[in-house]
């Protein structure tokens, strides 16, 4: 079984998800007409369908990607200022205070 040792990521699930239901809704129809002949209208059809699909698999896919680079980008963010607290936190309680 091999294939099934790699893990894939959530953008790489939803793309082949995404991609199985264009197939099996491709298919159906071809199932559906099957019995009938299949013009050269309808195959153009077919494709154009086929592109669109890929087109907007590739936007979601772009959008996803920039929110998940903004989330790291605050993450990193944020963990930076914690740990910048920290030290200051750590430092004003080395340092005694002189107000008497």
């Amino acid at each position: 079984m091999e294939g099934h040792d790699v893990e894939l990521t959530t953008e790489e699930l939803v793309e082949q998800q995404k991609e199985e239901t264009v197939v099996e809704q491709t298919s159906s129809k071809v199932e559906k007409t099957s019995k009938e002949p299949v013009f050269t209208r309808e195959l153009k059809e077919i494709c154009k369908k086929w592109a669109e699909a890929k087109t907007f698999d590739t936007d979601i896919m772009s959008q996803f990607q920039g929110i998940l680079k903004s989330c790291q980008k605050q993450q990193t963010m944020d963990s930076f200022l914690v740990k910048r607290s920290r030290e200051d936190c750590s430092g004003a309680a080395a340092q005694p205070s002189s107000s008497s």
